[in-house]
């Protein structure tokens, strides 16, 4: 799994907390690199974004109380 969240932050970082929050979770999952992955790792892998998302919420609702 390891190497799947490496490819999930990669593709997030940098961007910001709107961007990652409006960006279509499936990118990874309909991308070339998902082919041959089982359905328990394919669901690891939903779990991981899943939970960046989460942080991206978390620090807009941060960033938003100090503005």
């Amino acid at each position: 799994m390891g190497a799947l969240a490496t490819h999930a932050v990669r593709a997030y970082s940098g961007h910001k907390p709107d961007e990652i929050l409006d960006a279509d979770p499936e990118f990874i999952a309909k991308s070339y690199m998902t082919r041959n992955l089982t359905m328990q790792r394919m669901k690891g892998l939903r779990a991981v974004i899943k939970k960046m998302k989460a942080y991206a919420l978390a620090y807009r609702a941060i960033q938003q109380r100090k503005a």
